[in-house]
């Protein structure tokens, strides 16, 4: 005959309630896309370019993270250029520089040192153009 005591039973009421209550505020969350880019970072002045890679969602108006095969001392000055999904420009100053540790993945290149670099712009509106095209990039690369 009919089992009804699953569904019906004082705690199956609780786990309909707790599961969509779960379903509700997992969809009220925004969901992050992990959009991997190829650039360059060359040390101020004439410095040699240097292969690197950064995750959009690392981008922020003031600051970019930066994964790089070499070191780099805090304070030196030095330029990310990337390219998808225009080339873009910026300029800063090396904040930290931390050895990433070998992860799980398994990959035939591996980018030791994870470089944190502060913005600097020259004038307001420079920074005005950079802060407007990376809230961009974010808003449609980043966040679904």
């Amino acid at each position: 005959m009919w089992d009804y005591r699953g569904s019906y039973g004082p705690f199956a009421y609780g786990y309909r309630y707790r599961r969509g209550k779960y379903q509700r505020r997992r969809a009220d969350l925004p969901k992050l896309r992990f959009t991997r880019v190829e650039a360059e970072v060359r040390p101020e002045p004439r410095g040699i370019p240097i292969q690197a890679r950064l995750l959009l969602a690392e981008l922020y108006p003031k600051a970019v993270f930066v994964f790089t095969r070499m070191p780099f001392a805090p304070g030196t000055e030095i330029s990310v250029t990337f390219s998808w999904p225009r080339q873009f420009f910026l300029k800063g100053r090396v904040v930290a520089c931390s050895a990433v540790g070998q992860g799980r993945i398994i990959r035939s290149t591996s980018d030791g040192y994870r470089l944190a670099i502060a913005l600097e712009f020259e004038s307001d509106t420079d920074r005005f153009l950079a802060e407007s095209h990376i809230l961009e990039l974010r808003s449609k690369y980043v966040f679904v």
